[in-house]
């Protein structure tokens, strides 16, 4: 009777245990993609394995950027996946404190046409594109970027370039290597930025629960095995 009086008082003390963390993300390849309705990629994987050693119940939704976050910022047990740790953002949401990893960006443009820029002030004579609440956005109206051309999506972004609709756009070294094996004629053009990318949780999201999960990724940086699950995809981690 005891140990039933305990359980229960349990429950109740912590009634988000028994919910499972949403994780939304976006469609990004190789990070993320969508085969046959179901997300795959290095960050699902990561994700999977980081709840199974946390022993936590989760499920995932991709979705565009703008929706994914907006709802991590404003639904109990849900975390958005990968965002830039911005100091716009930090106070925003609840940072599970190990970081996925850190990624360079850069602008991109089509090959052959005749943008032409070796810093970011060339650049600024261009339009670039972006996705509509990706850090990008904020990061180019910071550097002084006055034609950003907004999209719902990475994938609409890239249309853009690739029909000529816009000249330039920030993308992640491996989402344009991964175009250029696909055989999409872009190239890079100059460094944009370095970005840390990590979980960002609603604030209401429990304390246990964050700090469960950045103790998991922590124990999968320091076994390897994250990097081996980015090497699979092609992927790396700019850590020094």
């Amino acid at each position: 009777m005891k140990l039933l009086s305990f359980l229960t008082a349990l429950m109740l003390a912590s009634p988000a245990l028994a919910q499972p963390v949403t994780f939304t993300t976006e469609n990004y390849p190789p990070f993320v993609m969508l085969e046959k309705g179901k997300p795959t990629g290095s960050g699902p994987e990561i994700t999977a394995r980081m709840m199974e050693k946390a022993g936590l119940e989760y499920r995932l939704e991709v979705m565009p950027w703008a929706r994914a976050i907006a709802l991590a910022g404003a639904t109990d047990m849900t975390c958005v996946f990968a965002a830039a740790r911005t100091p716009e953002r930090e106070k925003q949401f609840k940072w599970v404190e190990e970081p996925i990893r850190t990624m360079r960006n850069y602008l991109v443009r089509l090959k052959g046409n005749n943008i032409r820029a070796t810093t970011l002030d060339d650049a600024k004579r261009f339009t670039v594109g972006t996705h509509r609440g990706d850090f990008t956005e904020t990061l180019l109206k910071q550097k002084g970027f006055k034609q950003v051309d907004l999209a719902p999506d990475f994938t609409a972004s890239v249309n853009k370039l690739l029909m000529g609709r816009i000249d330039l756009m920030p993308m992640s070294e491996e989402a344009l290597r991964n175009l250029e094996k696909e055989g999409s004629p872009i190239e890079s053009v100059v460094l944009f930025s370095e970005s840390r990318l990590s979980y960002a949780c609603n604030k209401a999201m429990p304390d246990d629960i964050v700090t469960r999960m950045s103790n998991s990724l922590a124990e999968l940086t320091a076994s390897g095995e994250k990097d081996t699950i980015f090497r699979a995809w092609e992927m790396h981690d700019i850590r020094p």
